[in-house]
């Protein structure tokens, strides 16, 4: 396995990074070609963005082997709210609606500093294992590649690295 990460910004010498335009599209192709399911961190009041993603939503019955997965964030508190997961089946219309929620930035999926977005995108295999998951809020991404898998198309942006 290896694993990567990306941090939106270096401290020496300071230099800021973002995976927005073509780099979030390549991001949303390589994870449909290895994920058919993701998650977002929700709030209970985000019905009218929801909304748009909702035919694509898991039924709680298909979700138990992505919910045993540890993330690298814990859970999200937000005005005293707790976010809870849902999760969706990744499909052409649901990566379309994603770009539109983010306006291609993965950087505004967070519900603060002005955004109202379901937070932290989340890529699982098929296996339940996670591809590829995200802290927004912290500017910080984890890619979790297998041998076979090709993140060339990921890794090429600036801000990724390899974590040893």
């Amino acid at each position: 396995m290896s694993e990567y990460i990306f941090n939106d910004c270096n401290e020496e010498p300071y230099t800021e990074y973002g995976i927005d335009g073509d780099s979030f599209h390549d991001l949303l192709r390589v994870c449909a070609r290895y994920c058919p399911v993701m998650s977002v961190a929700v709030l209970p009041t985000d019905e009218e963005v929801l909304s748009v993603i909702r035919q694509f939503l898991l039924d709680e019955k298909d979700v138990p082997l992505y919910q045993q997965e540890k993330k690298m964030a814990g859970y999200l508190v937000i005005h005293g709210t707790k976010l809870y997961e849902q999760y969706y089946r990744v499909c052409p219309g649901l990566l379309n609606e994603l770009a539109n929620i983010a306006s291609d930035d993965l950087f505004t999926m967070l519900h603060g500093w002005g955004y109202t977005n379901p937070e932290d995108p989340t890529f699982y295999r098929a296996d339940g294992s996670i591809f590829f998951e995200s802290v927004v809020h912290e500017g910080a991404c984890y890619l979790h590649a297998r041998k076979d898998e090709d993140v060339d198309m990921i890794i090429r942006n600036p801000g990724w690295r390899r974590q040893i």
